[in-house]
């Protein structure tokens, strides 16, 4: 396979397995032989704590980390390698922590390319991945906006 395929599995409704098929659909592809990467992009961080991940320390760089030099210009840019978790089963994941919600209203406050945020973020690895897989919140505010935006499909 040639080209990442970025797919959001979203949806305005909360339990209705949004993770648990970003998840499998993320092992069974890396089965397969494709080159994975999930990406939480949950304030309630389902992927992170279903991937052993309960607690990001000060140490464990996320998805706000990556974004925040993207709204910031006096944030210092992350290199996205540093936020890449390898885990054992060939899956790689970018996780997540709950200031992603405060992140979401920075990106709100935005004039320009506030809706390519995450589209931007991802630039750097599309070439390392077969499949990007986006496990989006039960929203439509700007962070699922910017999910829409990154994608190839949503599911």
């Amino acid at each position: 396979m040639n080209e990442c395929k970025i797919v959001a599995v979203l949806n305005r409704k909360g339990g209705v397995c949004k993770t648990a098929t970003t998840h499998n659909l993320g092992v069974a592809l890396v089965q397969r032989g494709y080159r994975v990467l999930l990406v939480d992009c949950d304030t309630q961080r389902n992927l992170s704590i279903s991937l052993g991940l309960n607690r990001p320390d000060e140490e464990c760089y996320t998805l706000c980390e990556l974004l925040q030099p993207l709204i910031d210009v006096e944030v210092d840019e992350v290199d996205i390698q540093n936020c890449i978790h390898h885990l054992e089963n060939g899956v790689d994941f970018i996780p997540n922590k709950q200031a992603l919600s405060t992140v979401e209203k920075q990106i709100s406050t935005l004039d320009f390319r506030r809706e390519c945020i995450l589209f931007d973020a991802l630039e750097d690895v599309r070439l390392d991945y077969d499949y990007i897989l986006l496990d989006c919140m039960a929203s439509l505010g700007m962070l699922a906006v910017n999910m829409m935006m990154a994608c190839d499909t949503v599911l």
